[in-house]
């Protein structure tokens, strides 16, 4: 670029693409994760016993639910694949269930196919 240019600059190859994310889909998802901190509370989800083996079922009910063309949720009104969608996003935390577990399927040695351990910057 030309130093004298008046078109500003912005560095951001590198950084995580959160643009590209569907937002219709996600406000489902974040109105079903409303629905759960009404039903169980805040951040319940991160202290649930054996949580990664409950909300695997749980994404699966719904999933499967869904498949049977129950598009939406008789207790909560909201569809079935947005409860999946917030068990997914729980499954894909650390928090749910062991964390180190979670790093280690991350890292280059187990993941296989990525050259180095996934790096997601969220910053600005």
């Amino acid at each position: 670029m030309d130093p004298g240019s008046s078109a500003g600059r912005k560095y951001d190859q590198e950084k995580t693409r959160l643009e590209l994310l569907p937002v219709v889909p996600l406000v489902w998802i974040a109105l079903a994760l409303g629905y759960g901190v009404v039903k169980y509370g805040v951040d319940n989800w991160k202290r649930v016993p054996d949580g990664r083996t409950r909300y695997t079922g749980a994404l699966l009910r719904h999933l499967f639910a869904a498949m049977r063309g129950e598009f939406l949720d008789p207790e909560s009104g909201l569809p079935h694949l947005a409860h999946a969608g917030a068990c997914l996003l729980f499954l894909l935390s650390p928090l749910a269930g062991d964390g180190r577990a979670f790093v280690r399927l991350l890292s280059a040695e187990k993941a296989g196919a990525w050259k180095k351990p996934l790096a997601i910057d969220l910053s600005p």
